[in-house]
């Protein structure tokens, strides 16, 4: 994350090296096999309710990375996952703070990280996560690809896929909206079944039927049949 986001800075950065900056490196980046699986933990005590995590989050802002880890505490504690360093999983397979190497060849980090699992990139509050998730993608490499890339302001959540043959449906997630049942299970799916956030046909299947779709459309206007749901415009 750039020191601007938190008004502090990370000393600990390299110099980058020219040879990393290639078209090979470029080359190596590969989302998420879906044959890749994580063994599931159990399920944390309930120490945190919906409307608790609401309230203590709801107008808050994003200063510092203290504040981010506590966001992303409390989170683990609504959806009953272990956080980080809770001693339930390896530090080598979760952390924050995780320390990369981009595909510039510079160091930086990935504010959570949870191998087989998902990366996690904090912002300030309406800050672009366009931006975000454009970040997240330069060190996804270095993290072994997982199948989740999530970005965040606290007020919002934004979940993409990183799988393999697998469009990103991009789910958005908004504070007051996990009050929805739909949205709740998509933000517990992050930790406990990410798999089941991956869209549901692949790339070669979307492809293949808005191929077949315009393929009949065509044929429809060449039999001069006009097809269901057309209308002729008139126009004087």
């Amino acid at each position: 994350m750039p020191s601007n986001d938190y008004e502090m800075s990370r000393s600990d950065t390299v110099q980058p090296r020219p040879q990393l900056a290639t078209i090979a490196a470029l080359a190596r980046v590969r989302p998420a096999s879906p044959r890749q699986r994580v063994e599931p933990v159990d399920p944390a005590p309930a120490t945190l309710s919906l409307p608790e995590f609401q309230a203590r989050w709801r107008n808050t802002s994003l200063s510092d990375r203290a504040t981010a880890q506590s966001h992303f505490v409390d989170l683990c504690a609504l959806v009953r996952y272990p956080a980080p360093y809770s001693g339930q999983i390896p530090a080598d397979d979760y952390a924050f703070e995780r320390r990369v190497r981009k595909l510039d060849g510079k160091m930086g980090f990935a504010d959570v990280w949870r191998r087989g699992l998902f990366a996690w990139e904090y912002k300030r509050p309406g800050a672009n996560l366009d931006e975000a998730y454009r970040q997240i993608r330069y060190y996804r490499d270095d993290l072994d690809n997982p199948p989740l890339l999530v970005v965040t302001d606290i007020n919002r959540i934004i979940v993409h896929t990183n799988i393999t043959n697998y469009p990103d449906p991009a789910h958005v997630i908004t504070l007051e909206g996990l009050s929805e049942p739909n949205s709740f299970k998509k933000l517990r799916d992050v930790f406990h079944d990410p798999w089941a956030l991956r869209a549901e046909d692949t790339v070669e299947a979307v492809t293949e039927k808005a191929a077949s779709e315009f393929a009949s459309l065509a044929a429809t206007l060449e039999s001069g049949c006009k097809p269901m749901g057309f209308r002729t415009r008139w126009t004087r």
